[in-house]
Order: C-alpha cells, then structure tokens, then sequence
C-alpha cells in the first residue's frame, strides 16, 4: 500500500480515531533514555594497574578472559 493510499484513508477518519492514529504513531517512535556520561569522579579507580607502569594490552587480555569466562 503506497503512503498516497494511507493518506486518503486516515482522511476518512473521524478526529478522535485520528487522533488515537497520531499518539500511537508518536509513541512508537518512543526510545530509551540514552546513559547519563560518567563524571570524572566515577573514573576514580579505573584502571589503576595502569597508573603503576603495567602493561596496556596485559590489563586488557586480563579483562576480556574475566569477561569470557562462564559465571
């Protein structure tokens, strides 16, 4: 059905169907809050094997095995 043919038919409605057509439209397009942007003093910690001269790409391998391993 082309969107001409949909047109012509929400002209046919009455308003309060066309209404109730709006708000579900609308809230289908409804999404998720995006994730608040961490704060530089939720950081305080991360990663601080690093700060002592470890190995970058160690600490990393060591994250993705603790990742992959089953619970």
């Amino acid at each position: 059905m082309s969107l001409v043919a949909i047109l012509e038919q929400v002209q046919t409605l009455s308003v309060q169907e066309r209404k109730d057509l709006v708000k579900f439209l609308v809230d289908s397009f409804e999404v998720s809050p995006p994730q608040p942007l961490l704060q530089l003093a939720d950081m305080a910690g991360f990663a601080a094997s690093l700060a002592t001269g470890d190995d970058a790409q160690t600490y990393v391998d060591g994250l993705r095995d603790a990742w992959e391993r089953p619970a």
